[in-house]
């Protein structure tokens, strides 16, 4: 079975063994990343639709529907988004959050 990764107005096909940051960068899209392990959160994104699974305890903070695309792969098909901006085109709370460090959250 196939499986599918939707970002924007582009699909992909899975390759099972990548991440889904490892995924969408064989195909051409890029991502903003630092640690790629969990750590920094920066590569943090909505999950629209489908399920993931972790291959690794993430460290940084996510909301609830955010994945870290680094330390994840698909399951299931999947519908992706970058996290927007705010329209004063600061980050939000949760953008915050994820750029510091887990050990400096409170």
């Amino acid at each position: 079975m196939k499986l599918i990764i939707k970002y924007g107005e582009k699909e992909i096909e899975v390759i099972p063994s990548l991440t889904i940051l490892d995924n969408l960068e064989a195909n051409d899209i890029n991502v903003g990343y630092q640690c790629r392990e969990g750590y920094c959160g920066a590569c943090c994104m909505k999950l629209l639709s489908g399920n993931v699974e972790y291959i690794e305890e993430p460290m940084a903070f996510c909301d609830e529907g955010e994945i870290l695309p680094c330390v994840c792969k698909a399951l299931t098909n999947i519908h992706i988004s970058k996290i927007v901006l705010a329209s004063n085109n600061t980050p939000t709370q949760t953008q915050l959050l994820t750029t510091r460090p887990s050990h400096f959250q409170g």
